[in-house]
């Protein structure tokens, strides 16, 4: 049978990811300040994103970060790309895209 070694520091940085990824903590503190700050100047959650420094390329950051936007009251209504229509708009426009 063969055996893998595995580099200490891949376990290390293993475990901190197992860490971080049950709680809805960053493995870099965000203060409230700075999401202020970032939302106000951004467009949209990736932009938040890379005003904060963190990586773009996970959607939980995404999640914890736009839930503590909630929490706090801040508004993102200025955010490009939201839903602009209603269910019963898009019900109404699907019918006649097709024809």
């Amino acid at each position: 049978m063969l055996r893998r070694s595995v580099c200490p520091t891949r376990l290390a940085a293993s475990a901190r990811m197992k860490q971080t990824a049950k709680g809805s903590e960053m493995t870099r503190p965000v203060s409230d300040a700075d999401l202020r700050e970032a939302v106000a100047a951004q467009q949209s959650w990736r932009g938040v994103l890379r005003a904060l420094g963190l990586p773009e390329n996970t959607s939980r950051h995404v999640r914890v970060l736009r839930d503590r936007a909630v929490v706090l009251g801040i508004d993102v209504t200025h955010f490009r790309c939201q839903r602009s229509w209603s269910d019963a708009q898009l019900i109404s426009a699907v019918p006649a895209a097709n024809n």
